[in-house]
C-alpha cells in the first residue's frame, strides 16, 4: 500500500503544492503522483520531490530530486 505525502506551503504571498514520492520512474507511479496535481489550478506552483536523478518536470509541475531539494537555500 502506497501512502501519499503532499503538503501545501505559503511564502511571500505564494502558495506551493508539494507532492513527495520515493520514485516516479515506473509508469504507474508517474501517473499516480502527477495525478495528485490534477485538481489544482496552474495559478500555484506545483512541486514533486523524489529520489530520482532524472528530471521529470512538466510544463505545470517542477520536479526536484531529494538531494537538490535538501541543498537548496530557497525556491
Amino acid at each position: 500500500m502506497t501512502k501519499r505525502r503532499h503538503f501545501m506551503a505559503q511564502k511571500d504571498n505564494k502558495t506551493y503544492f508539494v507532492q513527495v514520492a520515493y520514485s516516479v520512474a515506473d509508469e504507474k507511479a508517474y501517473a499516480r503522483e502527477f495525478a495528485a496535481f490534477d485538481k489544482i489550478g496552474n495559478i500555484h506552483q506545483k512541486i514533486l520531490i523524489t529520489t530520482d536523478d532524472i528530471d521529470y518536470s512538466t510544463s505545470s509541475v517542477r520536479h526536484l530530486s531529494l538531494s537538490d531539494f535538501l541543498s537548496m537555500d530557497a525556491f
